[in-house]
């Protein structure tokens, strides 16, 4: 029978960083049974844990979208519509999202505008 999915706080992986540091990646597997691949990985995460709430168990990335500076655009131009009492569709943003794209060269490939 195989090894049942564990979760772990970000205080806990962060307790388990600090003793990584101390003591080194085979003693963590010895004294947590955690594995080693799964303690480099919290250590390259190291910052985003500190940053996020102790007892969350999980880190999905960060909220905002891949390209910030478009998405500031196209809020730019959704509260200009609504400002001028236009009605905003999804449409209406998507065909928007997808020029901004074009003319911050980003390929069709790489953006979706859902």
């Amino acid at each position: 029978m195989g090894k049942k999915n564990t979760s772990y706080t970000a205080s806990y992986k962060l307790k388990v960083i600090s003793f990584t540091e101390q003591f080194g990646n085979h003693a963590v597997e010895r004294e947590f049974g955690i594995l080693k691949s799964s303690m480099r990985y919290w250590r390259k995460q190291k910052e985003v844990l500190r940053n996020t709430k102790i007892d969350s168990r999980a880190f999905r990335g960060p909220k905002a979208g891949k390209y910030r500076a478009l998405e500031d655009e196209l809020l730019t131009y959704f509260e200009e519509l609504r400002n001028n009492g236009i009605a905003v569709t999804h449409d209406m943003l998507q065909l928007h999202a997808r020029e901004l794209a074009k003319s911050h060269n980003i390929s069709d490939n790489e953006f979706k505008a859902s």
